[in-house]
């Protein structure tokens, strides 16, 4: 998430399962595809998580076969706290928003392994999932830098 036209991509990547789900009638199917993870818990990933939630809420009274209940959200920081950057007290607040939003919160984990269909935390835990949006940061190996 660098720029409006990957936010542009990301919404279409949010509404595409959304119709398909559509379509769906077998109920665990399509809340499979419907749950969507956030992986980092600074700026570029809180605000995605709560911009998904919105959009999911707004556009699912559209989708007849939709329910609010179908979809899941998910933000996982391998910190105990969001917006590292900020005072400890922000982030708690911020966590709190989110999940009253209906943000599944997971603190202090990181992914092990992504597939198709899943994700692995660093615990064992094992996500089902359809869509992975990564907000974590980059940079070069350190010997190439």
């Amino acid at each position: 998430m660098q720029n409006v036209g990957d936010a542009m991509k990301l919404r279409a990547t949010i509404i595409s399962p959304v119709e398909e789900a559509n379509l769906i009638s077998d109920c665990e199917r399509r809340r499979l595809l419907l749950n969507f993870v956030i992986v980092g818990g600074g700026y570029s990933g809180v605000e995605p998580a709560g911009q998904i939630v919105d959009l999911l809420n707004e556009v699912h009274p559209y989708y007849k076969n939709v329910n609010g209940d179908d979809f899941s959200v998910s933000l996982v920081h391998n910190r105990g706290v969001l917006l590292p950057t900020l005072a400890p007290n922000l982030g708690e607040y911020t966590r709190t928003c989110l999940e009253e939003q209906g943000v599944n919160v997971v603190l202090n984990h990181r992914l092990k392994s992504v597939t198709a269909r899943q994700v692995v935390l660093d615990d064992g835990t094992i996500m089902p999932v359809s869509t992975v949006v990564s907000t974590v940061g980059n940079a070069p190996n350190p010997l190439i830098t």
